[in-house]
């Protein structure tokens, strides 16, 4: 018996869909609800198979007993409270924000039982043409608020889907995800468009690989980036210390200092690759 009567999920791109996916391939919901404002991309995930049925219309949550924010979190705040009024207070709610605080202080302020995550999965690709249910396999998901039947539901939810669960506070959660995802995609951002031109096809492996995530949605990640600005802005500061030391090692012709950073650097990175 599926775990939930009707999942409504607001949002069917990349995430959102391949949530939505997750929870028909794994009969976690007897049906699957999508909205977006956007028929096209209702009429994409509908013809994927993603979701059951689909709407652009808000009405479409009624009767769900999950639902699933898989907006920006500038969004949250317009589409919070015209759905509160749409939905049961039994309604278990959750969203998969990049960012804990902002959405949370929003979501948890109109329904009664939010719970936060955020699955870090995902790649530069957009929209329910990308989204598949096994995005989540083997990734971790950060389940964020206080402790709780509701949140014991949600995390497995996610273990049901294939993720590894942890728990971190909202703030925590921020000030880590400040570094290992938006500080790079701030990078990625400001290396690709640091590119002459004129030097675009010589641009192989290296850059390329490099800024792969430069080639995310730009809207999306504007919105994400101030919603987290001062954690960002502090790990921006530890980073411009990093690039700045490297410069002067270089700029002064101390190789001996360049080794060393580059190394430690390296060592760090292959350390990654055992977690």
């Amino acid at each position: 018996m599926p775990q939930f009567k009707k999942a409504a999920v607001i949002g069917v791109g990349l995430i959102g869909g391949s949530f939505a996916a997750a929870l028909k391939e794994n009969k976690l919901a007897g049906q699957v609800a999508g909205i977006s404002r956007r028929r096209s991309t209702v009429d994409a995930a509908l013809k994927k198979g993603l979701i059951d049925i689909g709407s652009d219309s808000l009405s479409a949550v009624t009767g769900a007993d999950l639902l699933v924010f898989a907006v920006p979190p500038g969004a949250i705040k317009a589409l919070a409270p015209k759905i509160a009024s749409l939905t049961g207070k039994d309604c278990l709610v959750t969203d998969v924000c990049s960012t804990k605080v902002e959405a949370g202080e929003t979501l948890s302020r109109y329904f009664n039982r939010y719970v936060g995550s955020h699955p870090l999965a995902g790649s530069e690709k957009k929209g329910p043409e990308s989204a598949y249910p096994g995005l989540f396999r083997d990734s971790v998901c950060v389940i964020t608020g206080s402790g709780g039947r509701d949140r014991a539901i949600i995390a497995k939810l996610w273990r049901d889907i294939g993720s590894r669960v942890i728990f971190m506070s909202p703030a925590a959660h921020d000030r880590a995800i400040a570094y290992v995802s938006h500080l790079p995609h701030t990078v990625a951002f400001s290396l690709a468009g640091s590119l002459p031109a004129a030097f675009m096809k010589l641009a192989a492996g290296g850059f390329k690989d490099t800024t792969r995530i430069a080639a995310s949605d730009s809207c999306l990640w504007a919105d994400i980036i101030m919603s987290n600005r001062k954690n960002i802005s502090r790990a921006m500061t530890v980073f411009e210390n990093k690039f700045r030391t490297l410069r002067s090692a270089i700029a002064k012709g101390d190789a001996p200092a360049l080794e060393r950073i580059l190394s430690r650097a390296s060592l760090k990175r292959r350390l990654l690759e055992r977690e």
